[in-house]
């Protein structure tokens, strides 16, 4: 039998209405909270963007490292 797994998308949806400008705290405990939850994968968004755009601290998450800086 398959293993279901679980994708979470919640910053990457959400960023649309913020331009994915959430603050350091509120990242770090919703990480927590999904290792928590067994979630398999979470997008946070997009890592790269045009450099006339404002680079908020998700930029700079390293994929599939699983930490934030």
């Amino acid at each position: 039998m398959n293993k279901l797994r679980l994708l979470d998308c919640t910053f990457r949806a959400g960023g649309y209405y913020n331009n994915w400008d959430y603050e350091q705290g509120l990242v770090q405990e919703y990480l927590e909270r999904v290792g928590q939850a067994k979630i398999d994968a979470v997008e946070m968004g997009f890592r790269f963007f045009p450099q006339r755009v404002y680079f908020n601290i998700q930029a700079l998450c390293r994929p599939g490292s699983g930490r934030y800086p």
